[in-house]
């Protein structure tokens, strides 16, 4: 058994790739010889019915420990479980295990085994593109292929994914190659819609439901009949507002505000989200009820820093169609910057190489053209690395001063770029509050 967990093998078949397979082995507790084998990227283990490995122990959550199969290893991650995972006298909070390492897990009263094994071929999309999204990674090419047959089911879809990663684009292709192709894409950013509108925005109001109503107005659900409803960034909606949205997909109706009577509706749902749903199910700030719902056909989008092989396609593809669009000639990315661009991990995923790229369109015709902003220059070099102007003479306390400020700004700039200076991304992004972040973009100078 090699030491690889996913491997690609170039021979006379073409590329093909492959991934090691596990197996969870449950050795004490109510589930006793109960036993799943997965090569699957993504495989949870709970109580509740739509993981990959269902246990009846009332002391394990209902999404517990989730295994992903990484270039690196198996990743292992506690989803802020009641009980916790335990990995001899640790508590595991998250790990990293090796290809051939076996161990064993205690998730409340119940003990798992857990054993790499052989692995198999994953079938992958024997095209680089899907639509208007591009990748030549394993990891993109098994999206595609499975993309290509959840476009073909009528089932709710629900993608996560980074900010950044192309998640409105994935919900697109899927609507393009479905049968409701021709019907209307309703687009709903439910992060951007304030509580006090968001029902409103959904099923709509009748004329003098509330202040301001002074029309009557169809909601999102009763725009997209026919079609196809895109809700983006579903973690942030509001748990008051869950059941009403679980009750209109369940029975496929909606009542608009300050009407008595539902109507039918006939559409597809697809959702998507930068947050963790299973971690938010066992916080009890998602509805687990909505989360099975919406989560019937499951898509992750993988970040950009776990797939540097798509950083080349991208720029090949998106440089040429940027320019042409901004009537620029731009000169071929110099081999030496596209290094470094490998070796960047960025943060904001596409959306930020696409900026970068936009960029660099627009110095095309000065002289002292940008090769690459000070942000990527510093990711490829490494925070731990000192910088030539260390101020080591000056007193402590100042040059503490001089090196936070450093930093602040530097954070900010990119916390702005990558959330295209759009203050409650940024804020939700950071953790910052929205008030601390405008006091420290005042005191930096920052619009």
């Amino acid at each position: 058994m090699n030491q690889l967990t996913t491997r690609v093998v170039e021979d006379e078949r073409g590329r093909r790739f492959f991934r090691r397979k596990f197996a969870l082995e449950v050795l004490e507790g109510p589930d006793r010889q109960k036993r799943l084998v997965s090569a699957a990227a993504c495989t949870s283990v709970g109580t509740a019915p739509s993981n990959d490995l269902v246990l009846t122990d009332p002391s394990v959550s209902r999404f517990h420990l989730r295994i992903e199969i990484t270039p690196r290893g198996f990743l292992l991650t506690d989803l802020d479980s009641t009980n916790g995972t335990q990995l001899g006298a640790l508590r595991l909070l998250q790990g990293m295990i090796g290809a051939q390492a076996a161990t064993t897990l205690r998730l409340g009263d119940t003990i798992l085994r857990f054993a790499p094994l052989e692995e198999e071929e994953v079938p992958l999309a024997g095209q680089e593109h899907c639509g208007a999204l591009l990748g030549r990674s394993p990891a993109m090419r098994e999206l595609f292929r499975r993309l290509e047959a959840v476009a073909r089911q009528e089932a709710t879809v629900l993608i996560e994914g980074e900010t950044g990663t192309g998640k409105e684009l994935i919900a697109r292709e899927i609507c393009r190659q479905s049968r409701r192709r021709d019907g209307p894409l309703i687009v709903v950013d439910c992060g951007a819609i304030p509580a006090t509108l968001i029902e409103s925005e959904l099923f709509g109001h009748a004329r003098g439901a509330f202040t301001g109503a002074s029309t009557e107005q169809r909601g999102a659900f009763e725009e997209a009949n026919g079609g196809t409803l895109f809700l983006d960034e579903i973690g942030e909606l509001e748990l008051a507002m869950q059941p009403r949205l679980l009750r209109a997909l369940e029975r496929g109706e909606v009542k608009r505000i300050g009407e008595t009577r539902h109507r039918q509706v006939d559409l597809r749902v697809i959702a998507a989200t930068n947050r963790d749903l299973e971690r938010m199910v066992n916080q009890g700030t998602f509805r687990a009820d909505l989360y099975f719902r919406l989560a019937v056909a499951h898509l992750c989008v993988p970040p950009l820093r776990e797939r540097p092989q798509d950083i080349a396609l991208l720029v090949e593809r998106l440089l040429p169609e940027l320019a042409t669009a901004a009537g620029a000639t731009v000169e071929p990315i110099a081999a030496e910057t596209l290094q470094e661009m490998l070796r960047y991990p960025w943060p904001g995923n596409v959306r930020e190489l696409r900026n970068f790229l936009e960029r660099l369109v627009i110095y095309a015709d000065e002289h002292e053209r940008p090769e690459l902003p000070r942000a990527l220059r510093l990711g490829a070099k490494g925070a731990s690395e000192p910088t030539d102007d260390e101020p080591t003479a000056l007193p402590f306390a100042e040059a503490k001063e001089r090196h936070v400020a450093q930093f602040e700004v530097r954070y900010l700039s990119e916390l702005l770029e990558r959330c295209e200076h759009n203050i409650a991304e940024a804020a939700r992004q950071s953790g910052i509050a929205r008030g601390y972040l405008f006091r420290l973009l005042k005191k930096h100078g920052l619009k």
